[in-house]
């Protein structure tokens, strides 16, 4: 009988299952759980070195298309396919001179570019825009470099240019346009304190169609 109990208990022991009285089985611990599939699922591959600049390129052709259509606007007087790749509720509007000078955002920033373009356009303004010379990208941001000449009423214009067009998408959501050298007739300097309103009849203002002559 004792070897019996001892043998009864070794079995248990070892995890065997055994028969208890009433059909009931005794069994051993129960085996570790399996992996679940999260665990057993190779890591996430890494983002691929070649993802930021194929966004670049993606990037570039969207500004490069939208530049020339810019070029196209200037040389006809009709600016609607350009406008027509712009976010017109987010958009950025940077610009270093006249009365539009300074740097808008969203619908107003949208709306300033429209101000500008239709002023020139209306204005009778024609001008020949280089293809680009230079162009870099960084990101979402090209940055074209290039000539620009015609004429403004009675002024021969010629000047270097930069624009960055800034790309979301498919879309333009900004520009900010740099000079470089530009005819200096373009630009009257602040009115002395009482001074007569300039042609325009706004204070400060450039009327572009009449050279300005030397004292």
């Amino acid at each position: 009988m004792a070897r019996f109990v001892s043998r009864m208990m070794f079995l248990a022991s070892a995890g065997v299952g055994l028969a208890c009285e009433g059909g009931a089985v005794a069994r051993g611990p129960a085996p570790p759980p399996a992996p679940s599939a999260a665990a057993t699922a190779p890591p996430a591959p890494a983002p691929s070195a070649a993802a930021a600049p194929a966004q670049s390129a993606a990037a570039e052709r969207v500004a490069r298309d939208a530049f020339e259509r810019f070029r196209q606007g200037w040389r006809t007087g009709n600016f609607d396919s350009y406008l027509a790749r712009l976010r017109r509720d987010d958009f950025e509007f940077s610009f270093p001179v006249g009365e539009l000078r300074g740097r808008a955002r969203g619908p107003e920033g949208y709306a300033r570019m429209v101000r500008k373009l239709n002023a020139d356009a209306q204005g009778g303004v024609r001008l020949e825009l280089s293809e680009p010379l230079h162009v870099s990208t960084d990101g979402r941001t090209t940055v074209f470099e290039f000539e620009s000449s015609g004429r403004i009423g009675e002024i021969d214009y010629r000047a270097r240019n930069a624009i960055a067009l800034e790309v979301e998408g498919d879309q333009v959501v900004g520009f900010r346009e740099y000079f470089g050298d530009v005819d200096p007739r373009m630009f009257a300097p602040p009115p002395a304190r009482g001074a007569a309103p300039a042609a325009s009849g706004r204070p400060g203002a450039v009327d572009a169609r009449r050279p300005r002559t030397a004292p």
